[in-house]
């Protein structure tokens, strides 16, 4: 890790503020953090030499810089918000279960609790979210039936494998675009459902059917051809199949593109793309809806407490979320904000690490 000594106090400090108690689980965090937060800077430095002679002379040059100060400041926040209680709640009158509800539950449900029980205002891949949604709204590969000649950098071996299925989808009907300026949402009164696709479609055999795309980031540690298909994502497409009822929808399409950034330019590098049919995973999708059913009804289910810290690190409500620290047998819904509470001890009293703004 390349922590200087002042970042790695002030991080472990703040992680043992926030819960967290086992050191191997601490080291474990403090390297995805500066995975995900850590980045390179250049300081200009000078530097003092003798010639010959034995006068002093001085060279001037950029010296690269190891910097984890974004993760201090993002532990500093997540403390601030709990110490400080300044976490919004939601109001879940006439609660509906959407198909976002059924992906985060499967991705954790503490996530489902948490995504429905506050207003969520920071997030450790906020800027992944963010860069999703631009390229969503940029791309529109589909909705603009654009050439694949007017697409530029689409130049991975990987894409090329698989643009048959977007000439095919573009040569489609379009019914629907889930953009942030169409309020249209389909529902299905008797699950108490509710969704928002990216695309529906119409093909030539008076099939309709479903796109959702996903976006992720390539990086040095990336595999190519290496695109998962995630199971929550899976079941958010497979809960447009199986639910939505206004249309009789047949199949669905998961579309996951790579991409890269130079110099604040998206870099499209191709994609990877999954179909699937009706009933392919009712089983999973019937059993995720009841678990949810369950909770929301109940108020309590039992969870287990042997979490995937870094599944947790990545979480979009990491944040705001105290399961990730192992102490808690039972998640509540709404979320319990007494989890949140902050134990004060005796590093909390040294200013250097807290507050933010102070």
């Amino acid at each position: 890790m390349n922590y200087n000594e002042d970042e790695l106090d002030k991080s472990i400090n703040l992680l043992k503020s926030i819960g967290f108690t086992d050191e191997n689980k601490i080291k474990i965090i403090l390297q995805e953090y500066e995975n995900i937060l850590g980045y390179i800077d250049y300081e200009y430095t000078t530097r003092e030499r003798r010639n010959r002679k034995g006068q002093k002379t001085y060279s001037s040059y950029f010296q690269k810089v190891y910097k984890n100060d974004k993760i201090v400041e993002f532990l500093k926040l997540e403390f601030n918000l709990k110490k400080n209680n300044e976490i919004i709640k939601k109001e879940n009158k006439n609660k509906k279960i959407s198909a976002t509800d059924l992906a985060n539950y499967i991705y954790c449900p503490a996530n489902y609790s948490i995504s429905n029980s506050f207003n969520i205002e920071h997030s450790i891949n906020q800027s992944k979210k963010s860069n999703g949604s631009k390229l969503h709204n940029e791309l529109k590969l589909i909705y603009k039936k654009k050439k694949f000649g007017d697409i530029r950098n689409l130049h991975n071996n990987y894409f090329f494998d698989n643009k048959n299925i977007i000439k095919k989808i573009s040569n489609c009907r379009l019914i629907y675009s889930g953009s942030d300026t169409n309020t249209k949402f389909y529902s299905n009164d008797n699950l108490n459902y509710i969704a928002k696709p990216d695309y529906i479609f119409l093909d030539p055999n008076n099939n309709f059917f479903v796109v959702e795309e996903k976006f992720h980031l390539y990086n040095s540690k990336s595999k190519k051809n290496d695109i998962k298909f995630y199971t929550n994502n899976l079941i958010q497409l497979q809960s447009y199949i199986e639910y939505i009822n206004e249309l009789d929808i047949k199949y669905g399409v998961l579309i996951d593109w790579s991409f890269t950034i130079n110099k604040d330019e998206f870099i499209l590098l191709g994609f990877k793309h999954k179909i699937i049919k009706k009933g392919n995973n009712k089983q999973l999708l019937e059993k995720t809806y009841n678990e949810i059913l369950k909770l929301n009804n109940e108020k309590k289910i039992p969870f287990n407490k042997n979490v995937n810290i870094l599944k947790c690190i990545n979480c979009s409500v990491s944040i705001y979320c105290s399961h990730k620290t192992e102490k808690f047998e039972y998640l509540e819904f709404p979320y319990n904000i007494e989890h949140l509470k902050i134990v004060m001890n005796d590093n909390d009293n040294n200013n250097d690490c807290l507050p933010l703004a102070k």
